[in-house]
């Protein structure tokens, strides 16, 4: 029953689902859209790490250097989250702590 909580199709799921999405939604709107915006903004293939998509002339040491700065790319955007974990609304902090304690 705990394993199937959340993929029940039921009301309270529902509910919890449009929750989330309002109060989630604007809480990491604000934590990541300026990081996005900067990933956005930068050259496209400067965090491609496919060879395909760089050309079949990419060299080994492009891709590496691509794949540094992706990786990068991604910690601070999870660095970003976790520093605003005191920012993250104290009902949507409620709601994880009950869903976790009812699925474990």
């Amino acid at each position: 029953m705990a394993t199937t909580v959340l993929r029940r199709n039921s009301v309270s799921t529902k509910i919890i689902s449009h929750f989330a999405r309002e109060v989630g939604g604007r809480y990491l709107c604000c934590v990541l859209k300026p990081l996005c915006a900067s990933i956005i903004s930068s050259p496209y293939d400067e965090l491609e790490v496919d060879p395909m998509q760089l050309g079949s002339a990419a060299a080994p040491r492009r891709i590496a250097a691509n794949m540094t700065r992706l990786t990068a790319r991604c910690q601070e955007v999870v660095n970003a989250i976790v520093a605003s974990v005191p920012r993250c609304p104290a009902s949507l902090r409620v709601l994880c702590s009950e869903i976790k304690r009812v699925v474990l």
